[in-house]
């Protein structure tokens, strides 16, 4: 299998810069905010029923039940299970809790089972437990579609990773008398991460499927992670289909963004390419460096004195302003979507007066004595035809 490399054109295209705003990772049950880039159970708000049965997601067309495999081999050390939950006319159909398969690991990583299922249409999803990187290494939870599965559908209303403001896909499996479908060949998304010129060594890599040429399910959603080793490298597999990357700081799901410092560690909080097509051939995807070193022009920082605000930033450079709040608790301790942004500009400045400007905001305007947290957005686009945008740390900010 022949391997295309997606690179040289020089153009700073603000496709990926534009689409950033969701928060990604999609945890089941995220401990604070966005659990290190996840939101909420389903990213932004929706709701899901924890045990209620139902055909959505599923359209059985009678006979005999024949046997049905499944699989995923997540790419991430520390998983203690993995749950098949879907719509398969079962008292658990899309349940928080239950599943309507558990999975067996077996050689090389791999998590299978089998079912017995009429034949029909099925929508899926795969919740995976535990992972090494996180503050709750053996309970963490997340959904992933299955990244072998090129078949697709809008989540119904039921799951637990559908969302009120985006249309998230489930995984779409058709069992015909003779059985399901053998899943697609795996095709391999290569890559190294750098930091400032050299390896960098532990940051996640995240596989998302990101559909935007439909109408439908075309939100982003997860469906593997890698952790980059000793030489920076990735390797993901996925299948047929429109994908996009995400490169996350290797303390993202660990540490809230209340504990990163930015002027200690200097480098980005994340990078997110644009959509890209997987078809039969492996890809080598160019990506950004991820050190950043422009913190030190960021003000004001902590205390945001009296609105309006006058925010500095890095001059020279294209970028976009962005303020986040969280769950009213008191002060937002892990960022999820923006709940202002600001156009993008090359001035290294933004003004700020208090309102916010996004669907994922739960007040209208910032309110005295709630920390709020600032960054900033960047598009990356030259010398790679994916394009990729460059997320800062963040701080906090408390107007009086």
């Amino acid at each position: 299998m022949r391997t295309r490399i997606l690179a040289s054109h020089r153009s700073l295209s603000l496709a990926a810069l534009l689409a950033l705003g969701c928060s990604s990772g999609n945890a089941a049950h995220p401990s604070s905010g966005d659990g290190g880039g996840d939101a909420l159970p389903n990213e932004d708000g929706g709701g899901g029923s924890d045990a209620a049965p139902s055909d959505a997601g599923g359209d059985n067309e009678g006979g005999a039940p024949v046997s049905v495999s499944f699989s995923y081999t997540p790419q991430w050390s520390g998983v203690k299970k993995v749950d098949v939950v879907g719509g398969f006319g079962q008292a658990s159909d899309w349940s928080k809790t239950q599943s309507f398969l558990s999975l067996t690991m077996g050689a090389g990583g791999v998590w299978s089972g089998t079912a017995m299922l009429p034949p029909g249409t099925y929508l899926y999803v795969f919740r995976v437990t535990g992972d090494a990187q996180s503050a709750t290494p053996a309970t963490y939870e997340r959904y992933a579609v299955d990244p072998l599965q090129t078949a697709f559908a809008a989540c119904p209303m039921q799951s637990p990773t559908y969302s009120k403001i985006d249309k998230n896909p489930c995984s779409q499996l058709t069992v015909t008398a003779s059985g399901g479908p053998m899943p697609a060949n795996g095709v391999h998304v290569k890559g190294t991460v750098t930091l400032d010129g050299a390896a960098a060594s532990n940051w996640m890599v995240v596989l998302e499927r990101e559909e935007t040429m439909t109408s439908s399910a075309n939100h982003h959603y997860f469906a593997n992670r890698v952790t980059t080793g000793s030489d920076g490298s990735f390797d993901l597999v996925g299948s047929m289909g429109h994908y996009r990357l995400q490169i996350q700081a290797p303390t993202l799901l660990s540490q809230t963004d209340l504990d990163r410092d930015p002027t200690t560690l200097n480098t980005l909080r994340r990078a997110i390419s644009a959509a890209f097509p997987i078809g039969a051939s492996d890809l080598m995807i160019p990506s950004p460096d991820v050190g950043f070193h422009a913190y030190g022009q960021f003000a004001p920082t902590d205390d945001g004195g009296t609105l309006p605000t006058k925010f500095a930033f890095e001059n020279g450079t294209s970028a976009r302003f962005d303020v986040y709040g969280g769950p009213g608790d008191g002060g937002v301790v892990d960022i999820g979507d923006p709940w202002y942004a600001s156009a993008v500009t090359t001035d290294g400045g933004a003004a700020f007066g208090g309102d916010f400007n996004t669907m994922q905001a739960n007040q209208d305007a910032a309110a005295p004595g709630t920390r709020y947290m600032w960054g900033t957005e960047e598009p990356f686009g030259a010398d790679a035809s994916v394009a990729w945008t460059n997320q800062s740390l963040v701080f906090p900010i408390v107007w009086h």
